[in-house]
């Protein structure tokens, strides 16, 4: 089934004429009734984004970017997700298509996939969560040996519920690390870190690492 977003369902985030401070037109894209609207439709269904938005595309701009809600799985299967596109392109579509724009889009920032797979054979990718940005940067870390350390944060909006993941980056002024630390994963506190290296890849003692960590808070619950 080809789905085409509703029009009446695009709302401008700013209403009203667009000031100078606001070049770009953005929108919220809400349709809570999860028998008419799937973000599938607007995500999986088209690999690379096209089809669903051209309904919609005389209000679109490029670079304008739309938030949705609505169910992201199959009927009935999940509840409201909330998701971010970015419209890549814009352009005329040929004169006997129904639509006077086709509009290209691509998954915007603050946005994730869950993989909501089981078994053999079942993966597939069927629940799409928003999520936003709280941190993004290089952290000059103590480290002590072991297979973890935890580290005390400022005030950047991390707490037990963000998704985080870390890897180990380098000062380009510094010297080359003579056996690289790998982080399998970062569990995140209140204002807090504590990075679990691999095995065989473990700090041997105390020292500092140069630790580049993304964390994103989610909108609705995974």
């Amino acid at each position: 089934m080809v789905a085409y977003a509703d029009s009446q369902n695009l709302v401008q985030v700013t209403p009203g004429e667009i000031s100078p401070d606001q070049a770009l037109p953005n929108f919220y894209y809400t349709d809570k009734d999860k028998e008419k609207f799937l973000l599938r439709w607007a995500y999986l269904d088209f690999p690379d984004l096209t089809g669903f938005w051209d309904s919609v595309g005389s209000s679109l701009e490029e670079g304008s970017y739309i938030t949705c809600l609505g169910s992201a799985g199959t009927l009935g299967e999940l509840g409201l997700n909330v998701a971010t596109v970015r419209v890549v392109l814009k352009e005329k579509a040929e004169p006997e298509y129904k639509y006077p724009y086709r509009i290209k889009c691509e998954i915007g920032p603050n946005s994730l996939y869950s993989n909501q797979s089981f078994g053999p054979g079942s993966a597939f990718r069927s629940n799409i969560s928003g999520a936003n940005l709280v941190y993004k940067g290089i952290i000059e870390a103590p480290l002590v040996a072991g297979p973890s350390t935890t580290i005390t944060l400022g005030n950047e909006g991390i707490e037990a519920d963000c998704w985080c993941w870390a890897t180990i980056t380098k000062n380009p002024t510094a010297p080359d690390y003579a056996a690289p630390l790998v982080i399998s994963w970062v569990t995140p506190g209140a204002n807090e870190i504590t990075l679990h290296f691999a095995s065989g890849n473990q700090p041997g003692g105390a020292g500092t690492a140069f630790v580049y960590l993304e964390a994103y808070k989610p909108l609705v619950e995974f």
